[in-house]
């Protein structure tokens, strides 16, 4: 069983919601960090990643929508806990349009991208894979109440299409309330005269606050964050050189072991709602998915250690029993194939 918990983030946002932005600061606080808190877990293609960034002003390129890209970094605590992060990142577009139905099935062949239509496959490949995170960060920009930047069509198609994902990842039988954190990103540019609360409660923000409450109920919970830490003064595009990443990292340890614990629970969970004629023999691959994924808190280990002790040996005593049933039919149907075989020679 790996040490390392291996959890999936889903950064749920729009076009310019700072998903990129985001991620290209995640990398640098990783090779900013002194004490190993956050490291950039890219294997062979970091140096491929680096270089891009380095040709692109020290940014991510902005992601097409035939490009989705995965990063992965390893996230540590002094304790000594650690999680294995994986984020993704997309085109906003595909996540605008995730409830288009695949009409145009030759799209992908001829490569026809219309500025009306998104190609289904992609879509697709996303929502599989955010359908299957651990824990997701809806992004929203502090100044989404920028009409000329937002429009207001774009934002409430962003907040249907939230909701249809969000209710599959939750209709989930087993990963139920998965944690959700509602991040208000560039909080560095806000009205430092008005409190996080009080924010929160205007539109759209409340909006979504009140929709995700609705599907998430305690698994929500809400940050103000900022990838750059600081704007440039001049340009609020660009991050302040000074500037530092707020409240990235504990959001990022927030979700981690709140995924965790979840997870863990609700495979458990999970086991002990099983019929006893139906669930012994699907017990061990459902508490294998713990193994497999890794368990970083000791607590959570001797959880899911004694679910093992408890189900596995339900499964050796069913196995054995339902293994000698099975010697048994054989052993009779071959004892009868063979009186009938007898009987015919004699019959002869």
């Amino acid at each position: 069983m790996s040490e390392i918990a291996k959890i999936k983030i889903g950064i749920l946002g729009g076009r310019s919601y700072g998903k990129t932005v985001f991620l290209t600061k995640l990398i640098s606080l990783a090779d900013a960090s002194i004490d190993g808190f956050l490291q950039f877990d890219a294997g062979s293609e970091a140096l491929q990643i680096k270089n891009a960034m380095l040709e692109n002003n020290g940014r991510l390129p902005a992601t097409t929508i035939k490009e989705i890209s995965k990063y992965n970094f390893i996230l540590g605590k002094q304790t000594g806990e650690k999680w294995r992060i994986q984020f993704c990142d997309y085109a906003g577009e595909l996540l605008e349009r995730i409830d288009i139905k695949p009409t145009q099935t030759d799209a992908t062949e001829t490569g026809d991208f219309a500025a009306d239509f998104v190609n289904t496959a992609y879509i697709k490949r996303i929502k599989k894979w955010l359908k299957h995170c651990d824990a997701y960060i809806v992004l929203m920009p502090e100044d989404i109440t920028n009409r000329e930047q937002y429009p207001t069509s774009e934002v409430n198609i962003f907040r249907q299409n939230i909701g249809l994902m969000l209710k599959l990842m939750q209709d989930d039988p087993i990963l139920k309330n998965r944690p959700v954190c509602l991040a208000i990103n560039k909080w560095d540019l806000a009205d430092n005269q008005i409190s996080f609360e009080d924010f929160i409660k205007q539109e759209p923000f409340s909006s979504f606050k009140q929709q995700l409450t609705n599907m998430c109920g305690n698994s929500l919970f809400c940050l103000p964050i900022s990838a750059f830490g600081k704007h440039d003064a001049k340009d609020s595009a660009k991050a302040d050189p000074t500037g530092k990443p707020f409240q990235v990292s504990e959001m990022l340890v927030l979700l981690a072991s709140k995924a965790e614990h979840i997870r863990i629970t609700s495979v458990c969970s999970a086991v002990k709602e099983l019929p006893k004629w139906f669930g012994w023999p699907a017990i061990p691959f459902i508490l294998l998915l713990n193994n497999i994924r890794g368990i970083t808190n000791e607590r959570l280990k001797r959880l899911n250690s004694l679910s093992w002790k408890k189900f596995g040996l339900r499964f050796a005593i069913n196995s054995f029993a339902a293994t000698a049933a099975v010697l048994f039919l054989v052993s009779v149907i071959c004892i009868l194939q063979l009186a009938l075989g007898l009987m015919n020679i004699q019959r002869q």
